[in-house]
């Protein structure tokens, strides 16, 4: 297993320690049969900057994860996070969506789509993340400013573990993750579960 799913991975265990889920199903801006079956599933409307920097973007060394910059210099405004924990036996599945509101940066740059390029950064130039070699069709509706992108972590890299980012309009972007075991989930069926979350927050938002 890579260093980056390792930090995710612990990061996602303290993640569910300290925020205990407590939610209504109908509460869910992502319904539950988006996610793996038999997954507990965690809602937080609101999430700071500090607590997605701490559980998403830098490990406890300071080492990026999912982002290089602090959402503050990003812009960030507000945002939400749903997640899922499933485990059987020694296997697990971890899936995370970030959805983010970004403002403009003091230069003029669209928050969103900053963000968007420093997720890349992070999980592309800095852990190794390759291109999905297929990239899902349709995740930002046609006509709409925006982009989308898919990167993955072959077992034989260090994973199996799965993201997509995109960012729409002017201030939209979302950010999925999804860290599992072979014997639980392919990889196949793990792109198509998070390419499916990210087109329905997308949707449900246009």
């Amino acid at each position: 297993m890579s260093g980056l799913l390792r930090s995710l991975l612990l990061a996602f265990a303290l993640m569910f320690c300290a925020w205990f889920p407590v939610h209504a199903q109908s509460d869910l801006p992502l319904p539950a049969n988006y996610f793996p079956p038999g997954s507990w599933i965690d809602y937080h409307a609101a999430v700071s900057n500090a607590d997605m920097d701490r559980w998403w973007g830098r490990d406890g060394n300071g080492y990026p994860m999912m982002h290089a910059l602090s959402e503050d210099v990003l812009a960030r405004s507000s945002g939400w996070l749903e997640s899922s924990y499933r485990r059987v036996g020694n296997g697990y599945i971890y899936f995370a969506v970030f959805r983010s509101e970004y403002a403009r940066l003091e230069d003029g740059t669209p928050g969103n789509a900053a963000a968007f390029g420093d997720w890349r950064k992070a999980v592309a130039e800095i852990n190794g993340l390759r291109l999905a070699t297929t990239q899902p069709t349709d995740i930002v509706p046609r006509g709409m400013d925006g982009q989308a992108e898919t990167r993955v972590l072959s077992a034989a890299a260090g994973g199996p573990s799965v993201t997509i980012a995109a960012w729409w309009g002017e201030t939209h972007e979302v950010e999925a993750l999804g860290i599992y075991t072979g014997k639980l989930m392919t990889m196949q069926r793990a792109r198509r579960m998070l390419a499916a979350q990210i087109r329905f927050v997308i949707r449900s938002e246009t």
